[in-house]
């Protein structure tokens, strides 16, 4: 079969209510030279019969990996295998592709950039509500613009939104010999996005940021997978997920001691963050002291808290002196006010800046 220029990945998971619309969003695209690869991650519901329905000789692009349930890093990482275009974009399966991104020549675009050595293109997007008829675009140029070196383990941390945005060269994902580089998605039960878009920061070349390639419609979905995650539990699949990056730097990145160095901060932090919330939220700090020595990275932990102190205040507060770390993070009254008085005034503040969206999707 002809090699696609853009492949397509979209993970599949229990999401019947929106696949149809975003499948057809793809499909509907001007430039037909693109690769659909649907990988269904063993639903139980009839997501994996509606993808089936778009195999037949009108969509000979389409592509179907019905699979046992592994997780969407892994899934991710399968789709990653099974495509062949020069361009790689990922999507889930309750967004949508802009109206009439893909044409001939944002194609040529996209492929000119990747030709001058640009791997990560980094767009805006647009944020819808649940029935994508309202949104509001969110552009990624007044933070950053234009094309950056890439490996500047700083600023690779600083997030510009969600990697499902983002447009991949292949290079990124493969060797010219066609063997696969270091950047994957980690096996993780929870998807931790922070950690790829750091790896594909890190390992591209140069990076592009340019509302001119956006093509991603985020749907608010209030019952996704991660609307309705228990960040108890989320906190530790995080601070693993860093500590897994801490070992892909020492594999595949030895000399660069500074990039490693500030991942290891960033391990810290998660642990910072996740004993933090536990102070404000739910107070089991005994709870949480015997969860944290369960860990198998604890010992790492312990050291690197002694090499970093002024990075793990908490850490240390809550081996050492716990009454007063509750203390630290008591929310006074006033706060609480606060809080509460912006989430009555958030809805008020959506419908102010939401516009119509029907000439988007």
């Amino acid at each position: 079969m002809e090699i696609p220029t853009l492949s397509i990945i979209i993970p599949v998971y229990n999401g019947a209510l929106y696949l149809r619309e975003t499948i057809e969003s793809v499909l509907r695209q001007p430039c037909k030279d693109f690769e659909l690869i649907l990988l269904d991650d063993g639903s139980t519901d009839d997501s994996l019969n509606i993808c089936r329905e778009y195999i037949h000789d009108i969509n000979p692009k389409v592509a179907i990996l019905a699979k046992k349930n592994e997780g969407v890093s892994i899934t991710r990482n399968r789709g990653i295998e099974l495509s062949r275009g020069k361009i790689i974009i990922f999507m889930d399966q309750d967004d949508a592709m802009k109206k009439d991104f893909y044409t001939e020549t944002v194609r040529n675009n996209i492929l000119d950039q990747f030709n001058k050595g640009v791997d990560l293109i980094c767009p805006g997007r647009w944020q819808g509500n649940e029935t994508l008829t309202k949104g509001r675009f969110e552009p990624v140029e007044i933070h950053k613009k234009g094309i950056v070196k890439g490996g500047d383990a700083n600023e690779s941390y600083v997030s510009y939104g969600p990697f499902h945005q983002n447009i991949f060269s292949r290079t990124l994902f493969f060797h010219a010999d066609g063997t696969p580089t270091s950047v994957r998605f980690l096996p993780l039960k929870v998807d931790v996005e922070t950690t790829f878009r750091h790896m594909t920061q890190y390992a591209a070349r140069k990076i592009l940021f340019s509302d001119a390639f956006a093509f991603s419609v985020r749907r608010e979905n209030r019952q996704s997978v991660s609307s309705r995650w228990d960040f108890a539990k989320v906190h530790f699949v995080r601070c693993d997920a860093y500590f897994q990056l801490i070992e892909w730097h020492k594999k595949y990145f030895q000399s660069d001691n500074i990039g490693g160095g500030i991942t290891e901060k960033q391990f810290l932090h998660a642990v910072e963050y996740m004993i933090e919330d536990c102070c404000k939220n739910r107070g089991e700090l005994q709870k949480l002291i015997e969860e944290l020595r369960n860990q198998h990275y604890f010992g790492e932990l312990q050291k690197l808290a002694s090499v970093y102190p002024e990075s793990s205040e908490n850490f240390h507060l809550l081996f050492s002196n716990p009454s007063l770390l509750a203390k630290k993070y008591k929310v006074p009254l006033w706060r609480r006010i606060v809080r509460l008085r912006w989430l009555l005034i958030n809805p008020l503040y959506r419908l102010k800046y939401d516009k119509d969206l029907s000439s988007v999707v």
